[in-house]
């Protein structure tokens, strides 16, 4: 089953997403090419997330075709628009993880 933990970063924000226990079979772009994409050798991700009631019918056809369950569907449950951003993120730059530790006032040369 698909985490939200282990959500690939290049997916497209909003409900659908592809984790990081893809094994690009290349199903989901054979099946769904509008909304899945992905290099040759690569995990897939939602490049697009779905608008219409077929696109939706057609993204559960291929989340239930999926077969290592990559494909989650419970993303609106985060607010992908305003979380801070990762350090995969192309157009920011990386964001520390922890604060530098203090130094003493001995160490400062």
């Amino acid at each position: 089953m698909a985490s939200v933990a282990h959500r690939q970063p290049r997916n497209a924000p909003r409900k659908y997403y592809v984790d990081n226990q893809c094994m690009f079979c290349h199903g989901c772009r054979h099946a769904f090419p509008e909304c899945f994409g992905g290099e040759e050798k690569d995990v897939s991700y939602v490049i697009r997330q779905p608008n219409t009631p077929d696109e939706i019918a057609r993204m559960q056809e291929v989340i239930d075709g999926c077969p290592v369950e990559a494909i989650g569907d419970d993303g609106d449950q985060h607010d992908w628009q305003t979380a801070p951003p990762t350090r995969y993120d192309v157009d920011s730059p990386p964001q520390p993880t922890h604060p530098e530790p203090k130094r003493p006032w001995w160490n400062f040369w």
